[in-house]
């Protein structure tokens, strides 16, 4: 605790026979606004080192000028009392970044690659490094300079080069000519046409391919001149951001440009050495999942010494979670706003570019031409089953190709995040501790067994009112189930006050069907129809003839906001219309599906009678109101491939499947008739129920499906899952 008895403001102004001017009152706000952020973080238990300097270094370099200032204004009683303030609050904090830094630096350990061994010989004794860390150092995916790599091992670059060819490491480059070279640059900007030289290299030695930087800028050159050229005029210059070792700060946040179609983005970043460490799509932003992404990344990276996030509810169980294992008191989880998250946030600008800007335009091309409807529930149950497993393939290649681009700046030396972090845990040292499967004993000592309101501790104590000078005797008692969870309602109930605003909410999405097998069946036979690539159904806007041009448009133009500028995302053929007739054969298989069970899209059972057909005539639903009839799907082999026909040797129980305005039917011409029935069963000559004979098992038939995908469709029982009857159908004898 400090010894100085600092006052709770600066002196005001001393009195003047006329108003001070505006420039004086100014600067006296400036100096005690200040002043003020100093004394709280002095007296705060959750400031750490970092912060502690950067106010000293504040006071020092911004508010001693404004002072001086002042004198010529002010008396000069009045500048040398805010003197005496800030010279002794100066010193109470750079005091404070030192006990903090020695805390911090008991719990680090500095990797030795490097032994040293006596010969027997006059001189030095024999540097001896690592044999597994030289093989990992000089991996065809990393980009270490010799130098960079001998500096980190305090060896001369002539031991380290010595040490490389006793082990038969050597770095080569690969030989491949132009033509090849251009050809795999062609292939990656085909897939992402606004990625740039950096992130060619971390493509290349993603799959281990080592080329030259001039080879692969010349090479992009060739294939993407005009984009290279733009890259460079958009470049922005940023400010320096500092942290000091791998795993002592990681960054938080979740990407919300996917939101309309009920998709989060959630990330963390290691701010050390931008090493995205965890990324996922899903399909809501509850607390769980976001802790469920952070367990992931700290499987693979190490748990972080301390976590920023903003103070969204989403970040609720990762809070608790890291000053259940961290500790109190020490910053273990800290909130603030979007503004001090700089490197997640300027993360989601790299994300964005690479795949998420590309996702939203080609759903936002869905509910355009292909019937996508972003309110209705079922479509987004339809199209997170079809399309989210892709978006987080390629958040797993967008991590992998970023961790391995080298990054540019003054003290990146083109090295990639995953070489900073390789290096670092060398040249600053990586956490002794992992406290994956612990409690940390601060956080048993000050929550478990308290009800109420907890007493606050003051400075340098440490635990429940510990010294910090005084040993404390390790507490190995095990955490029952039960008591971990008040200890997280106690953690919970101590962070309330961080959280400004409950998790964003993402679209409703939910399925159409009533039951788990029915929805299985569903799912198990729609990827048996999605296999028949020679499907298309009519009116979604995938076939040739229903195009707006000659051609399926390559670029979408949308809005990302209601007052932003139009952006337009070039979407590859090749990648992005195979998943639009995706899209079109999943829609109008569900829609169809619904329809014979008497359901719209939004999962309100509909009334629907179905008769059976008589001489030769196929049935139709009796509504009160009739509306257009959904077109029939063709299979197209050739543009003017024949229609399926139906068997002459049985008569199913047929259903046109007509729509009503807003639900997942689409209005066409024709009916369309979707199977959904075997033949009944022959009655015995005497009347008699013969007990060999079988009930007819129903089954989901597309009938635009090929035979050899008919062939493959599973019959469904009717009594676990096809009760008309309980689904609002009726079938008249």
């Amino acid at each position: 605790m400090s010894t100085f008895d600092f006052p709770s403001n600066l002196p005001s102004l001393p009195p003047s026979g006329q108003p001070w001017p505006a420039n004086v009152v100014t600067g006296r706000q400036v100096l005690d606004d200040a002043y003020l952020r100093a004394l709280q973080a002095l007296y705060e238990e959750d400031s750490d080192a970092v912060r502690y300097r950067i106010l000293s270094s504040n006071i020092i370099d911004n508010l001693m000028p404004i002072l001086e200032g002042l004198e010529t204004e002010v008396s000069r009683d009045w500048v040398e009392d805010c003197a005496n303030i800030f010279g002794p609050l100066v010193y109470e904090l750079q005091v404070a970044a030192l006990g903090a830094e020695g805390v911090e630096r008991e719990n680090i350990v500095l990797l030795a690659p490097v032994t040293e061994q006596s010969t027997g010989k006059r001189g030095r004794p024999a540097k001896r490094i690592d044999p597994q860390y030289l093989k990992e150092a000089a991996a065809s995916h990393r980009n270490i300079k010799l130098g960079h790599l001998a500096a980190a091992l305090n060896v001369h670059r002539h031991t380290l080069r010595k040490r490389l060819r006793e082990l038969g490491l050597h770095k080569r480059f690969d030989e491949i000519d132009d033509a090849d070279l251009d050809f795999l640059t062609r292939q990656y900007k085909a897939k992402k046409p606004t990625s740039g030289l950096r992130y060619l290299q971390g493509h290349f030695r993603r799959y281990g391919l080592r080329v030259q930087r001039e080879r692969a800028r010349h090479s992009l050159r060739r294939v993407d001149a005009l984009g290279q050229a733009l890259r460079t005029h958009l470049a922005i210059r940023r400010r320096r951001y500092k942290v000091p070792r791998p795993n002592y700060l990681w960054h938080c946040d979740g990407h919300h440009k996917l939101i309309w179609w009920g998709i989060v983005i959630h990330g963390f970043v290691d701010g050390f050495c931008r090493t995205v460490t965890g990324l996922r799509a899903s399909t809501n932003n509850r607390a769980s999942t976001v802790l469920e992404v952070f367990m992931d990344a700290i499987q693979r990276y190490g748990t972080p010494s301390r976590m920023r996030g903003d103070r969204g509810g989403e970040n609720t169980k990762v809070a608790i979670w890291m000053v259940m294992h961290r500790g109190p008191g020490r910053a273990s989880f800290m909130w603030g706003s979007s503004t001090r998250n700089t490197r997640i946030e300027r993360l989601w600008v790299e994300v964005g570019t690479q795949f998420a800007r590309r996702w939203r335009a080609f759903f936002t091309r869905l509910g355009r031409l292909h019937k996508l409807d972003r309110l209705n529930p079922g479509h987004l149950w339809l199209l997170h089953h079809l399309f989210l497993s892709d978006i987080n393939d390629d958040c797993a290649e967008f991590q992998e190709e970023w961790n391995l681009h080298p990054i540019r700046g003054r003290t990146t030396n083109d090295q990639s995040p995953a070489d900073i972090r390789f290096l670092g845990q060398v040249t600053e040292g990586v956490y002794r501790d992992d406290p994956l499967d612990s409690i940390h004993p601060d956080a048993i000592n000050r929550y478990y067994g308290v009800e109420g309101r907890r007493l606050r501790r003051s400075r340098n104590q440490t635990g429940a009112g510990t010294s910090a000078d005084d040993d404390i005797e390790e507490d190995d008692r095990e955490v029952q189930p039960s008591e971990q969870e008040r200890l997280e309602n106690q953690i919970q109930g101590d962070l309330a006050h961080n959280i400004r605003h409950q998790p964003v909410k993402v679209a409703k999405h939910r399925s159409p069907f009533k039951d788990d097998e029915l929805e299985q069946h569903f799912l198990e036979q729609l990827e048996v129809l999605l296999s028949d690539h020679g499907v298309l159904p009519e009116d979604y806007g995938v076939l040739e003839e229903e195009w707006e041009e000659e051609d399926y448009p390559e670029i979408e133009v949308f809005r990302p906001g209601t007052k932003g500028k139009e952006l337009s995302i070039v979407l590859p053929h090749d990648i992005w219309f195979p998943r639009a007739v995706r899209w079109a054969q999943g829609l109008d298989f569900l829609s169809r599906c619904l329809e014979e069970l008497g359901e719209d899209s939004d999962s309100h059972s509909s009334s629907v009678e179905i008769e059976q057909p008589t001489n030769g005539e196929s049935q139709r639903p009796s509504r009160k109101k009739q509306s257009p009839a959904i077109r029939a799907t063709v299979p197209i082999p050739k543009k003017n491939a024949s229609r399926g026909t139906k068997s002459a040797s049985s008569t199913p129980l047929m259903c046109s499947t007509r729509s009503r305005k807003g639900s997942i039917g689409v209005p066409g011409d024709t009916p369309s008739p979707v199977d959904l029935s075997m033949p009944p069963p022959t009655p015995p000559a005497d009347g008699t129920a013969s007990s060999s004979s079988a009930t007819p098992t129903p089954t989901f038939v597309h009938s635009g499906a090929s035979p050899a995908t008919r062939a493959q469709l599973t019959p469904v029982t009717p009594a676990s899952i096809m009760n008309l009857g309980r689904l609002g159908i009726t079938i008249e004898p």
